[in-house]
């Protein structure tokens, strides 16, 4: 069980932190994350990355 103080400690993770836990279980996964919008279950939390997938699916993948 997790107590208040754990929960507390893990909310203060530094972003740096928390980006290099994302990259360890990024890491983890075989072959390319698609930018596809629906390829991937999203979540409201998921906002942020959602736009930064979209903007750099733009930049690399230009319609015009």
């Amino acid at each position: 069980m997790t107590t208040s103080r754990q929960r507390a400690s893990r909310s203060l993770a530094s972003p740096r932190e928390v980006a290099r836990e994302d990259r360890q279980m990024l890491e983890q996964f075989p072959g390319e994350l698609s930018l596809d919008r629906g390829a991937l279950v999203d979540v409201q939390s998921d906002k942020a990355s959602l736009e930064w997938r979209r903007r750099y699916s733009a930049l690399i993948n230009p319609t015009s």
